[in-house]
């Protein structure tokens, strides 16, 4: 099932500008060789994959927000989920800053963490980012890295630090 939400907006000179706003898309899959399988005592079938939602909502052209879940039929919990805040800041130039933040639930893998990201341009193709993966539940960071890059039309480079942990 996949569901828009599209605005009819006007600029200053009566011109009428469609954008979308936000999008819906909830899916559900079913595996027919686990429904078909014999089954094995102690084993009960599990022929549905979790129940996917995805949801984007863009109110503003610089500002996007997206949450995903997944819902486990089987055991009545969320399995895992994302939820993300991307902004970006045009400035001078014709220069555009980038901050991100991102949430990260997995109950399998019994993760939640939380991540940063910052890219800011400078002048002459120069920009210097970083970013941050915290551990919520060890209340510890996983890893930080900053960076300084160089674009030009075709080509560009990249130097970057990475903490992982202890490394």
């Amino acid at each position: 099932f996949e569901n828009y939400l599209d605005a009819r907006l006007e600029n200053e000179k009566g011109e009428v500008i469609h954008r979308q706003w936000a999008t819906l898309n909830l899916s559900q899959g079913y595996d027919i060789d686990e429904a078909r399988r014999h089954e094995d005592p102690g084993r009960k079938k599990r022929p549905f994959t979790p129940l996917s939602a995805e949801l984007t909502v863009t109110p503003f052209p610089d500002l996007d927000l997206r949450g995903e879940a997944r819902w486990d039929h089987y055991d009545h919990l969320i399995s895992d989920a994302t939820i993300s805040l991307e902004l970006s800041l045009d400035r001078s130039a014709g220069r555009i800053d980038t901050y991100k933040v991102d949430y990260l639930y997995n109950r399998k893998e019994d993760q939640e963490s939380l991540n940063l990201w910052l890219d800011m341009n400078l002048t002459y193709g120069f920009s210097v980012g970083g970013s941050l993966e915290r551990d919520m539940e060890l209340g510890e960071n996983i890893s930080n890295s900053y960076w300084l890059e160089y674009k030009r039309q075709c080509w560009g480079i990249k130097l970057a630090m990475e903490k992982e942990d202890e490394d």
